[in-house]
Order: C-alpha cells, then structure tokens, then sequence
C-alpha cells in the first residue's frame, strides 16, 4: 500500500511565500515522492499558471501514484535516481527553484553540505528548505559517530529499535539499491544539522536567508525543531533583513 500523506499547510505556505517573493517558472522538488507522491510539486505548478517552463519531480523511487498525478501536467517531469547523484543533476539543469523538504538531514554520502554545494548552482534564484534542525548541539552532529545507545535515546528511529540494532549492526556492507555502505543510507536519520550551519552553507555558496519560520518539535524531541527557510541568491534584491516568524 502507498502512504498518501495531505500536504501540511505549512509547508505549502513556504513555497506560496518564496513564489510571491520572486515566481519562479521552473523548479526541481527534491525527494518528492516520498509519502505524499508528488503533492508539494504539484501545488507549486498550480501557483504558476500558465507563466511556466518545467519542473521536476526527484526521488529514488517515483511512485505510481506520483506518475499518475504529474501525468496531468505536460510539463512535469519525474527522474528516479538517487538525489546526491551526478545524473540527477544533469537531468535537472537550470532552474528558477529548488525544493528540499526533509531530505538534508538524510544526506550522507554525499553529506548534507556537499549535497548543498552540489546542488546549489542549480537554481537560479530560490531555494525552499522545510528541516528538522537541531538544537541539541552547537555544531552539526553525524548521529552513527555517538553510538548506538546515544542514537536510541536521541534521535528520532520511528520507534523501531530493533531495526536500528540491526542497521548498526551492518554498517559495513553494502547496499546495492542505494549505492553506498549501509552506514549511509537514507532510510535512517544521519544528521543533526544546526540552523547556524545550515544558514551559512547557503551564505557561502551565494544564497542568504531571506524566510525563516518555526514549527513544532519533532516527536516529543525538544531538540529536534521544524523548521522553513527560504533562501535567496545573494545577486537577487530582497528586504534589509530576514523575515522570522
């Protein structure tokens, strides 16, 4: 059975605020299928209209239900193939926006920075973030370096530990579907990434903070917080200061 989850409205918000900012005719919605089968890029197609080029709908797997719904639209395109991969990116080529929505802290090889570094040259102008930061730490923690018994009492494992045990316990082999050692697999939480870091991987590759919302905590995890950005290209104009809310 597919997981067809709704939209949050948060989260369709963030996208409405970075297309309101500066509209976007093109964009890729990274690890869109997951869960909720295309919907984030479908409601960023319907706020275009007809001022459109293409989007993109990227994930390791594209579900069936995600190749009905964006079969409506001409104009939208699905690419499976591993989000960190080289061909991904070539596929995508240039485009106004980028969306990343809870896949950063799930990027190990490559890690989330050099995911960003990688990716962040394709998009012209906007990039939309929804992630879950981390606010445990004052640097961003690679959570498998503490351990098992650290990672059981602080990082979100979907209340399967026995699942984790065992992930741990394979870390050397290597996982044909993905790629990668099993150690880097994105199935599991690899990250704690801080907002501080998270801002400036942006910041140095070109892109400011221009949006910053935040949400509620992640699973009763005090220091795990949802939280949306939106970032600019520096070149791009844009208010004095960041938005917060």
């Amino acid at each position: 059975m597919i997981e067809d989850w709704p939209m949050l409205e948060h989260k369709a918000a963030l996208i409405k605020r970075a297309y309101t900012r500066h509209p976007f005719r093109s964009f890729a919605d990274l690890g869109a299928c997951w869960g909720v089968n295309g919907g984030y890029a479908i409601y960023a197609r319907e706020l275009c209209g007809t001022a459109f080029d293409r989007g993109f709908v990227a994930d390791q797997i594209v579900t069936p239900l995600t190749h009905q719904r964006i079969g409506k639209w001409p104009d939208l395109f699905a690419i499976q193939s591993m989000l960190g991969a080289k061909q991904t990116r070539e596929r995508v080529g240039q485009v106004d926006a980028l969306i990343m929505f809870d896949i950063l802290l799930h990027q190990a090889n490559p890690a989330w920075d050099c995911f960003i570094k990688d990716w962040i040259g394709h998009a012209v102008h906007t990039i939309i973030v929804y992630n879950q930061n981390w606010f445990k730490d004052q640097k961003s923690q690679r959570f498998i370096e503490r351990g098992l018994d650290w990672y059981l009492q602080n990082v979100f494992h979907n209340h399967n530990p026995e699942g984790l045990r065992k992930w741990f316990a394979n870390h050397e082999q290597f996982n044909t579907e993905q790629g990668v050692l099993e150690r880097d697999v994105h199935h599991w939480w690899q990250w704690g990434i801080t907002p501080s870091e998270l801002v400036e991987a942006f910041r140095k590759n070109d892109f400011d903070l221009v949006y910053l919302d935040t949400f509620d905590v992640w699973m009763g995890f005090p220091w795990i917080v949802n939280q949306g950005m939106i970032f600019e290209r520096s070149k791009f104009p844009k208010k004095a200061n960041a938005e917060t809310k």
